[in-house]
């Protein structure tokens, strides 16, 4: 059996590797396995070979989240991706956490098909990142950013996440002008959650504020219809 066609298939690729497991994340993740990277990715190109084999569809859109897929070294990954079978106009998603992009990167991931990128940027305060657990800084989003769209890079999201301990409606306002200024053709915008089994769950006084929450909503709403 091969490749077989079907309208809008989506496949998600993760990555579970990071160098920091950030306070919020529930995600199926692991700060000390990098020396299991190698038998992962071949794990996972054999799991994909199993799939074409069974005829899988043409992929419409590949996903790669994690975990951190910048983890991984960029050829590796693209080697694996270009396993998939995918339609001449498929989109295909790298999640790129700032601390970890160079120019060598995003060379490697346009040359291997990679079509979009999503920043997890959380932030564009210092104190909130620093709440959040996250450890990149807003200088390496702006680094981060400009070696993408060097490489060639066009279509790119940026997350961001409101309700933080110890983030005003301003620091707020102030980040979503930030990301406004930088020019993304998506942003996601996404409210603080509590999951169980986390430092943050594990720290009420952290815990968001409905109210407070509810008035961040609303101003990311205003800004964000406002910019388009």
């Amino acid at each position: 059996m091969g490749v077989t066609e079907n309208a809008g298939y989506g496949v998600y690729v993760h990555i579970p590797f990071c160098r920091h497991r950030c306070d919020y994340c529930a995600f199926a993740t692991f700060t000390d396995r990098d020396h299991i990277i190698e038998d992962y990715l071949r794990a996972l190109s054999t799991e994909i070979e199993r799939a074409v084999s069974a005829a899988m569809p043409r992929a419409t859109s590949i996903f790669v989240g994690g975990g951190t897929p910048t983890r991984v070294p960029p050829e590796d990954l693209v080697r694996v991706l270009a396993g998939i079978p995918v339609t001449s106009d498929a989109e295909i998603t790298i999640e790129c956490n700032p601390d970890d992009v160079t120019d060598e990167m995003m060379t490697r991931f346009i040359e291997g098909g990679v079509n979009r990128l999503s920043f997890g940027v959380q932030s564009m305060q210092t104190h909130v990142l620093k709440s959040l657990g996250r450890t990149h800084d807003p200088d390496n989003v702006h680094r981060s950013l400009e070696m993408a769209r060097r490489a060639g890079f066009v279509d790119i999201n940026l997350d961001i996440i409101y309700g933080v301990h110890g983030e005003s409606v301003a620091d707020w306002s102030a980040t979503v002008r930030s990301i406004l200024e930088l020019q993304p053709t998506h942003v996601s915008a996404y409210g603080l959650t509590v999951e169980s089994g986390t430092p943050l769950a594990d720290d009420p006084a952290r815990h968001p504020d409905n109210d407070l929450q509810a008035e961040m909503y609303e101003v990311a709403d205003d800004l964000l219809v406002a910019a388009g």
